[in-house]
C-alpha cells in the first residue's frame, strides 16, 4: 500500500493522502485495515481476492466480441422507431420541438368559419394576452 499525495483543490491547503492498494503485491493479510487511523471504522476493507477481482459471470456475453465473431453483424435487431398515435394535424419532432400543431395532410385544406370568435385549439384562448 502507498499513500498518494493530492493537492486539495477546494481549500488550497492541507494535502490529502489517498491510500492506494497495489493488487499485484497485496497478500490479503489485513495489516492495512488494522493500521487505518480512522476512529470508528477503517476506510480500507480487505475482502477475498476472488471477490475483489471477479472475472464476471460466465453467462455474461460481451456484445462487441460476439459481433466480431459473426463478421461485424449485430446479433440484436435494431430498435424500431416509435410510432405515435397523434390526432390529425399534429406531428412529433424528435429533435426537441415536441408536439407541432397545424400540419396539413396533402390534398386537404382547413378553413375556419369567419363567424367563430375563438380558435379551435383551447390552448390558444388560454395563452392569449389581454382580455377575452
Amino acid at each position: 500500500i502507498t499513500l498518494e499525495r493530492q493537492h486539495n483543490q477546494r481549500t488550497g491547503m492541507h494535502a490529502r493522502f489517498i491510500p492506494i492498494v497495489h493488487s499485484d503485491r497485496c497478500t490479503g493479510c489485513g495489516k492495512c485495515e488494522e493500521a487505518c487511523i480512522l476512529e470508528d471504522e477503517a476506510a480500507i476493507k480487505v475482502i477475498p481476492t476472488a471477490l475483489a477481482k471477479s472475472g464476471g459471470s460466465p453467462h455474461y456475453r460481451k456484445g462487441w466480441e460476439e459481433k466480431q465473431q459473426h463478421g461485424g453483424q449485430s446479433l440484436v435487431a435494431p430498435d424500431v422507431q416509435h410510432q405515435f398515435n397523434l390526432p390529425e394535424g399534429v406531428k412529433y419532432d424528435y429533435a426537441g420541438e415536441g408536439l407541432i400543431e397545424g400540419i396539413e395532410k396533402p390534398g386537404t385544406t382547413q378553413t375556419a368559419p369567419d363567424d367563430v370568435p375563438f380558435s379551435s385549439n383551447p390552448l390558444d384562448t388560454l395563452n392569449r394576452k389581454g382580455g377575452l
